[in-house]
């Protein structure tokens, strides 16, 4: 569909009621070298547009009937430090606690 509705991240977070951040941790832990059961549903593919076309700073865009597959994904994803992407996430908890514990130091 060519004249298909291109939603914003922002637009995609506010409907599935989530944050830009965690929209990009999904996709993050999606194509990254991170361990998958093999029921995981599949993320959506997006676009980016930026000043020199397709770019990994351009502005990110998901068609709107990829909306369904997203609140798949969104149910399917357990939450907590016991869920799919409790490495991903753990990689990123550590980071901040050293990063807060220097600053209480210091």
């Amino acid at each position: 569909m060519a004249d298909e509705k291109l939603l914003k991240a922002i637009e995609v977070a506010y409907i599935l009621k989530i944050t830009i951040p965690t929209l990009t941790n999904w996709y993050n832990w999606y194509n990254g070298d991170f361990e998958k059961p093999d029921n995981t549903p599949e993320l959506p593919t997006y676009v980016r547009y930026g000043k020199q076309g397709s770019n990994k700073r351009g502005a990110r865009f998901w068609k709107e009937s990829d909306i369904p597959k997203l609140i798949k994904f969104q149910a399917w994803i357990k939450k907590g430090r016991n869920g799919v992407m409790s490495d991903y996430n753990r990689k990123f908890w550590t980071a901040y606690n050293k990063k807060k514990a220097g600053k209480e130091n210091g």
